[in-house]
Formats: C-alpha cells, structure tokens, sequence
C-alpha cells in the first residue's frame, strides 16, 4: 500500500465529510464538471491540505489525492508514510485488549466529533492522533500512518490482506455459525453481520461480517453503532469478509 488516496473529503461549503462517490456522481452526470467541488475539497483530518480528484475508469475506482502544493496540517496521520502490514500486525499482537479497545475509540472519536470539540493540542500532537503509530528504534522515533477504510464506501480485492482501521456508522446482526458434525457439549460459535445504509435503494443491505467466535455480542438490531475494526479484508468467492487481527480489535458504540 504506497499510494496515499483518500475516500473521503472535508468539503469546505457544508463543513462536512463526505465520500468520493458523490463528486463521481457529480463527474458522471454532469459530463465530466465538477465545479461544484473543485477547490473546496480538503483532507479528513486535518481539513488544511487540498485533495484533486481522479475519475473512475475501467481500470480503477475513483480517488483522491493531496495537490503537490498543498500540505497537511501539524500533527496529521497523513504526513507519515503508511506503516507495513507487518509492523500494524506486531502493534496489534503487542497490545492488551484494554489497549486496543483505547485505539479504537479514540479514532471514532476523531472521526466522528466535530473539529471544535478536539482541543488545539490533540490536533497538533503526534502522540494524541490514534492514526499516528509510534515505534522506538535505537537511533530514532518513527511515526507511521495506519490506514483507515470506511465500511461505507468500497470493500475491493486490491485491498485484500492490506491492515486497516475499517470503520463506519452501521446496524449490526448477530449469526450463529453451524458447525459441520458438532457435538451437544460444543459451544455455540458466531459472525457479526455488518449492514450499511444504501441511498439508491433506501434500504440497510449486509455488507461484510466478522468472526467472533465464541462471543455473541449484546447487538440491537434497529440501533445505528459507530464501529472500528483492526483487521483486513478475505474475499469468499465475491464476498467480502473482514478478519480481526484478534477477537478483541473491535469496538462499537450506539450512534449517540
């Protein structure tokens, strides 16, 4: 994972984050015009450094990337390079569960509060970004960006094996799996089915699931949650499905 592209975008007029799709819709219907965004497109985070659009082809999905003469504000994630999938999965596999449930929600935290309810300090410091992984070596500190992947948007197979924060505000389902020749003293193991709202047909439509064993999660099925997930993508035939790093890299919350 080397190119630095972004799904989502601060847009400057409605002081929202929004995804790339809806500038491809405007692209698509408006045959190639879109005035509408052009310069008023910032990064996620930091909502400082300017994004260009790049249109979908056969070829690839449509994307956006930071204008070279453009930066990101002090103490955005997006400075850094992406860290390897090694170094996310030793990060993970060296945390306490406690540790990994503080890192996930202080990135829905930072993604779904308002820029006025992060103070000055947690914007600009590096050791407050939870998108920020901070490693000791014996001549340096590194910082590395962890790359975050909406459930909102696509779940493709060039992103396959990659390590994510995969986050979105979703409903969610309780399944129990059925084992092949199980035994009564067996216990009962589940899959947490995520749904994700889709406009064009006004409906929730499952989108993805988790393993999770043997745990069965207190889940409302009418209730909107906010999620984040440590974990990458498998595809089953063309079905997505998202593997935790461990069973515990997830954490969600009703949507307040």
């Amino acid at each position: 994972m080397t190119r630095k592209s972004f799904e989502t975008f601060y847009y400057l007029k409605d002081q929202s984050v929004h995804n790339v799709q809806i500038i491809q819709n405007e692209y698509k219907n408006k045959n190639g015009n879109i005035l509408l965004y052009k310069g008023y497109i910032r990064c996620p985070e930091c909502k400082t450094a300017e994004l260009s659009f790049t249109h979908k082809t056969s070829l690839r999905k449509a994307f956006l990337s930071k204008l070279p003469t453009s930066e990101h504000a002090e103490g955005c994630s997006y400075i850094h390079n992406y860290a390897s999938n090694k170094k996310l999965k030793d990060f993970v596999g060296n945390m306490n569960n406690e540790k990994i449930r503080e890192r996930l929600e202080s990135a829905l935290n930072r993604l779904y509060r308002s820029q006025d309810t992060l103070s000055l300090n947690n914007q600009n410091n590096n050791e407050k970004n939870p998108f920020i992984l901070r490693t000791n070596t014996s001549t340096k500190i590194m910082h590395n960006c962890i790359p975050r992947k909406s459930l909102n948007g696509w779940l493709d197979r060039e992103d396959e094996g990659n390590v994510y924060i995969f986050y979105g505000e979703v409903k969610l389902k309780v399944e129990e799996i059925i084992r092949r020749n199980s035994t009564v003293s067996e216990k009962p193991i589940y899959k947490l089915i995520i749904r994700t709202y889709r406009k064009k047909e006004d409906q929730w439509i499952d989108k993805t699931n988790i393993y999770r064993n043997t745990i069965k999660d207190d889940i409302d099925e009418n209730a909107i949650y906010q999620i984040a997930i440590f974990g990458h993508i498998e595809f089953y035939k063309e079905y997505p499905q998202i593997k935790s790093e461990n069973l515990y890299s997830i954490f969600f919350r009703e949507k307040a």
